[in-house]
């Protein structure tokens, strides 16, 4: 699932890559930020980012009855609790102290900035994956156990701060 804004409209479209007719363009329109690479074409119709109206979009997912969502919101504004009355398990990815001036840290592409920022996402989901083993809904074998209520793991602020600050000695 995919998601971007069709401009003339400036409404938010869902893609199902397995069901479009050209994958490739779709996943072009969802990294379309429109200050940096503009628009991209598909048909008639101009997309840009979907990031423009929702930056992570859970709705989709809910409706196609998926049960574990991982989310990975880099702008800090995902709302999490917005989805408590879902019996779904969601692995909030977000990170909230990484970035100092978004989109300006977001969009560095300088090659330090993007091998730092790498690490620093294998390094989260390593620590969320072991998370989820040490509460019994990972299994050794990687299965997934799904509760039967709403449950919400995420990284706290003291876990993203010893995370930054290796992932800074690392690079520094």
């Amino acid at each position: 699932l995919l998601e971007q804004v069709m401009i003339h409209r400036m409404e938010k479209e869902v893609f199902h890559l397995n069901e479009t007719d050209d994958p490739h363009k779709a996943v072009m329109a969802s990294a379309s930020i429109p200050v940096l690479f503009g628009s991209t074409t598909i048909g008639e119709n101009h997309y840009v980012d979907g990031g423009i109206i929702d930056n992570c979009p859970i709705q989709p997912l809910l409706d196609a009855g998926c049960n574990i969502i991982i989310s990975v919101s880099i702008d800090g504004h995902f709302h999490a609790k917005k989805y408590e009355e879902h019996n779904i398990m969601l692995v909030n990815l977000e990170t909230k102290y990484l970035f100092h001036m978004i989109p300006y840290d977001i969009l560095d592409f300088k090659p330090d900035a993007v091998t730092s920022k790498a690490e620093y996402g294998y390094r989260m989901a390593k620590l969320m994956l072991q998370k989820l083993r040490n509460e019994g809904y990972l299994t050794k074998r990687n299965y997934w156990k799904v509760p039967k209520s709403h449950y919400m793991i995420e990284i706290d602020k003291e876990e993203e701060t010893k995370l930054k600050d290796e992932v800074k000695s690392i690079w520094t």
